[in-house]
């Protein structure tokens, strides 16, 4: 289970989500003080477009700016209801403050709670592991925690000049990896039903339990399914 402290603010954060009132993810009516904020020293302002531009796909795990809550690592503070977007590729958080794009990266990221969607993410440092760097959606959190962590891959175009016919330009698209994490470590789950159930041959009632309600490792609600009967068997 990811531990308490780690979550005491994510959770907190959450709960509010419901009663938030804000007019659109581009308000400007939100007052923030930059000199009594700590939090913002880990902030840096670049030049970074507020658009994306007409590159094939995009780094972005929602590419719409979205309000969310930052918690900072280190304990230097929380940044409140600003438009903000995640960066797989890259590993940071885009905010858009008043039109001007600042970024904070993974390493200085405790956790990020969206209030549309009411999606937590925390990182690889708020887990307390070296890699994989980054973000993790928290899908589930008990006994045991199932983790979302998103990375972009390029896939190559494939053009034949001579018939004319393919796609010409590269594609950038983020991939999603599930995880368990359990006391203190992270496991990488098996993105197909067969190397799953292999995965728990050692532990025949889940390896049973995959193949009989037809898991499917890349659905979301059968893996939260799959996690609450592995606590339920510790």
């Amino acid at each position: 289970m990811i531990k308490k402290f780690i979550f005491g603010s994510i959770l907190f954060l959450s709960l509010g989500i419901a009663n938030a009132q804000v007019s659109s993810v581009g308000a400007t009516n939100v007052v923030i003080n930059l000199n009594d904020n700590p939090a913002w020293s880990r902030v840096f302002v670049t030049d970074r477009p507020t658009v994306s531009n007409s590159m094939s796909g995009t780094p972005f795990i929602n590419n719409d700016w979205q309000l969310a809550d930052i918690v900072v690592s280190d304990d230097k503070g929380e940044i409140k209801a600003v438009p903000c977007r995640i960066d797989a590729k890259a590993n940071l958080i885009e905010i858009n403050q008043g039109g001007v794009v600042k970024v904070l990266h993974s390493m200085n990221t405790k956790s990020i709670a969206f209030k549309t969607t009411n999606e937590v993410f925390i990182t690889n440092k708020t887990l307390g592991i070296p890699d994989p760097v980054g973000f993790y959606k928290v899908i589930y959190d008990s006994k045991s925690s199932l983790l979302c962590y998103y990375s972009t891959k390029t896939i190559e175009g494939a053009y034949n000049p001579v018939l004319d016919a393919g796609i010409k330009e590269d594609k950038l698209v983020v991939e999603k990896t599930y995880y368990i994490f359990r006391d203190g470590k992270l496991t990488r789950l098996e993105n197909k039903r067969g190397k799953l159930v292999k995965q728990f041959s050692d532990q025949p009632e889940i390896a049973e339990y995959i193949k009989e309600n037809r898991i499917t490792p890349n659905e979301e609600l059968d893996l939260m399914k799959l996690i609450t009967f592995i606590d339920s068997k510790s």
